[in-house]
């Protein structure tokens, strides 16, 4: 239905999320980033989208952002930082990338 509502569009997003909520002004054009647009997933042990601990022999906080193409990522060594230390570290990258790459721009 929503391709009747905005045929120019190659995708679409949802602005709420959900995807059974076609009314026009919940539309607006998508891009291929958008797919991202979504809340954190259940298993989320960090608090924080994109941060995650990887347990392990050598345990880290890590951090990632992008897609296929162009994801970075970055670890950050309990053993070396400690694990609050290690933890606030990975977060305050994810955001600077955030920032960097424009990530608000597409509301997430």
């Amino acid at each position: 239905f929503h391709m009747l509502s905005c045929p120019d569009y190659t995708q679409v997003d949802h602005i709420n999320r959900d995807g059974l909520d076609n009314r026009s002004f919940n539309l607006r054009e998508g891009v291929k980033v958008n797919p991202k647009n979504k809340g954190q997933q259940k298993n989320n042990n960090s608090g924080v989208t994109g941060v995650y601990y990887q347990d392990g022999k050598y345990a880290c906080w890590c951090t990632q952002i992008g897609g296929t193409c162009n994801r970075r990522t970055r670890r950050f060594s309990i053993q070396l930082y400690g694990y609050d230390e290690a933890r606030k570290m990975a977060i305050k990258v994810r955001n600077e990338w955030e920032k960097e790459l424009e990530y608000g721009k597409y509301g997430y």
